[in-house]
């Protein structure tokens, strides 16, 4: 699957979840958020579309998709990022070592 192809998958699962996507000009990569009661994904304009993706996938790792029809191609990313999320939840920081 391409970027682009991947990037409008996960758009439109947002959209399922209800999850507002808002992409605007700024420093940094954005994320998850809730403003107000809704939930919504910030992602930086200047981003390639490769990296908006990502930015989704990681997103939308955090949220329960059980039960959810996902095209297997755009689960493997969801799930390779929150993998991720957990390897470095799991990775020996300077503090643990030190502590």
């Amino acid at each position: 699957m391409k970027d682009q192809e991947l990037l409008e998958a996960l758009e439109e699962l947002a959209g399922r979840l209800d999850i507002r996507i808002r992409r605007e000009s700024f420093r940094g990569d954005g994320g998850l958020c809730r403003l107000r009661g809704e939930s919504m994904i910030i992602v930086n304009r200047s981003r390639t579309p490769a990296e908006q993706a990502e930015l989704l996938a990681s997103s939308l790792s955090q949220m329960d998709l059980d039960g959810i029809y996902i095209a297997p191609q755009v689960r493997e990313a969801i799930e390779r990022r929150r993998l991720g999320a957990a390897d470095n939840a799991a990775a020996p920081t300077a503090e643990r070592l030190a502590g």
